[in-house]
């Protein structure tokens, strides 16, 4: 997998964070060997990502897409279809406005002194 990613000129980070979730799911899988791997291995460890780790969907996708990286260029084959896999799903995120009335202008909390040459 390695040789792949530098072949692919991908950064060294990717290489280092596809290559920790490649180890954490060998380690899910008790070192399982690769010829022996399918879809119902990465739906195991994607469930296991989502309902005991509570990752978030970044890092839940990021998972993902390290083992897909691994399945088509590592092990040259597809891993199949993810049909009811748990994902993650994004926060929603409701924004603070404050209206005019409710904000107030800054004040600096120390005194200015003015300055006299």
């Amino acid at each position: 997998m390695a040789n792949e990613i530098k072949v692919r000129h991908y950064s060294r980070k990717t290489l280092k964070t596809y290559a920790n979730w490649s180890r954490q799911f060998q380690r899910l899988l008790k070192n399982k060997s690769p010829a022996e791997l399918g879809s119902e291995d990465v739906k195991a460890y994607l469930t296991y990502l989502d309902v005991n780790c509570h990752v978030a969907s970044t890092t839940q996708n990021q998972a993902f897409n390290s083992l897909l990286f691994f399945y088509r260029n590592g092990l040259k084959r597809e891993f199949g279809k993810l049909k009811d896999v748990p994902r993650a799903k994004k926060s929603r995120y409701v924004p603070m406005v404050l209206s005019r009335e409710g904000s107030t202008p800054y004040l600096p909390t120390f005194p200015i002194r003015s300055i006299w040459w």
